[in-house]
């Protein structure tokens, strides 16, 4: 009876933050691309600079081009989050308060729960890999680990680096599995390489300046202590702890990692895995200029399948071992609930209730900036008008070399458009001097402000011609 109410609990809070979460930027951006890709030949051209394999695209393909809403995609994320729950409450081999401690943390109530994006899958990977293992279905673990790599560059690299290990042992019957590992690894690799040159491009020299180590030591800090600062500018991705920089922000996280893999009761495998698998968790914030604790998050459950899979036996645990995991456990808890609550009560994007009073029939739709094209678009089911760009679009190009237009570009685009009507959806009020000399004047404005994320804030705002208004009736 304990498993089933932790179960409805912990799917009555998962469903209360899809539900009240507005989707943002990176969470429509893909489903942006999968809906407006005119063909596979198109999708893979946009794609070349995404830094994702395909996998979750993959998954919102039937969604996206039946015509489905874009909450067709939180729906299918929460069943996957649901997923998780289910295979960690009533599969795994721990303790019962471990399993509910573990179902109600940060990472899996909220940041993979409410934000509909690919790290859930490879969660959910990674857990029924280990169950696999420890039940000695060795087939369905290793089908389960040759698509683990298209979630994402972190699965990519655990993957390759658990298959090395592998063939480093004496037994070469499974070699050509490995093999098959590697070759899907260097597949999905192959995949996030981009084309062009951008800002997040992996840089080798970064592993040279000491400041990446302290930032990576910082969102491991965050990572194990995801209690968000209320008070700060960023909520999310924030932490009371590693909000700072002071020692406990940079030392905290990577004491806690070392703690678990020299204390955790793991066997002389499990603890070559779990250390590999870190190291390849670490790769993406150490070579490139990924600052977000959800990066970090992997790190946690492959602690979990490790320990699921490849556990000591004949030893009892001991009480430094059972604190430190309480330890860990309760401050993710204290993470989840307190996120929950938190976006709650303000909102973390106003795209959903600013798009509620677009009317798309009312003449063209222009947007200002381009981090508001993915989320606004969405909601609204269809391509807007770039401003910046001077065309239809929904989705970002990410070495697009400007993302923000100017009031002259607006007029530039009123007088190409010549619309009667039109609406503007903008980070802040628009000009009316600069509108009036195009032709124009507001009609109506209507701003939606307190985002937890500052450019998910909108205004929208309604034009009219100016000759339509000094028409008679």
């Amino acid at each position: 009876m304990v498993v089933i109410g932790a179960w409805v609990a912990c799917v009555a809070l998962i469903v209360f933050n899809l539900l009240n979460h507005g989707l943002w930027l990176d969470e429509t951006h893909a489903w942006c691309i999968v809906r407006d890709s005119t063909s596979f030949s198109d999708f893979r051209w946009n794609m070349r600079n995404e830094g994702h394999p395909w996998l979750w695209h993959a998954l919102l393909w039937p969604l996206a081009k039946s015509g489905a809403p874009v909450w067709s995609m939180q729906l299918l994320h929460g069943l996957i989050a649901v997923a998780v729950c289910t295979v960690v409450l009533l599969r795994s081999p721990f303790s019962l308060s471990v399993r509910v401690l573990l179902v109600f943390g940060y990472f899996l109530v909220f940041e993979y729960a409410a934000l509909s994006r690919n790290y859930a899958v490879g969660i959910l990977l990674v857990l029924l890999i280990a169950d696999r293992i420890r039940s000695l279905r060795e087939g369905t673990a290793f089908i389960l680990l040759l698509i683990l790599p298209q979630v994402h560059l972190w699965a990519a690299c655990l993957v390759a680096s658990w298959a090395i290990l592998d063939m480093l042992k004496p037994q070469l019957f499974h070699r050509w599995k490995n093999m098959l590992l590697v070759l899907s690894s260097a597949l999905a690799l192959w995949c996030v390489l981009p084309t062009d040159p951008l800002p997040y491009s992996a840089d080798p020299t970064r592993l040279l300046n000491i400041e990446t180590y302290r930032s990576t030591a910082i969102q491991l800090t965050k990572a194990f202590v995801p209690i968000p600062d209320a008070d700060a500018v960023h909520v999310w991705n924030s932490s009371v702890l590693a909000d700072g920089d002071h020692a406990l922000a940079i030392w905290a996280g990577p004491l806690l990692l070392f703690a678990l893999i020299v204390l955790l009761p793991l066997d002389g495998w499990g603890r070559t895995r779990f250390i590999t698998g870190s190291l390849a968790v670490l790769v993406l914030p150490l070579l490139a200029p990924f600052l977000s604790q959800r990066y970090m998050g992997p790190l946690l459950a492959i602690a979990v399948a490790c320990l699921w899979a490849w556990p000591s036996t004949g030893k009892p645990t001991s009480w430094p071992v059972r604190a430190l995991v309480a330890v860990v456990l309760v401050l993710q808890v204290a993470g989840g609930l307190a996120m929950s609550y938190i976006t709650w009560q303000r909102p973390f994007s106003l795209s959903r209730e600013a798009a509620r009073v677009i009317e798309p029939e009312a003449g063209p739709i222009l947007l200002m900036r381009y981090d508001a094209a993915p989320s606004i678009s969405a909601y609204l089911g269809a391509p807007v008008y770039l401003v910046f760009r001077h065309d239809m679009g929904s989705y970002c190009r990410w070495n697009d070399p400007r993302s923000i237009a100017t009031m002259d570009d607006l007029s530039i685009a009123l007088r190409d458009l010549a619309p009667v009507n039109a609406q503007v959806v903008s980070e802040g009020e628009l000009d009316p001097r600069i509108l009036n000399e195009a032709g124009y004047q507001i009609r109506a404005l209507k701003p939606f402000t307190g985002s937890l994320l500052r450019h998910e804030d909108h205004v929208v705002t309604t034009l009219v011609r100016l000759n339509e208004l000094r028409s008679p009736p």
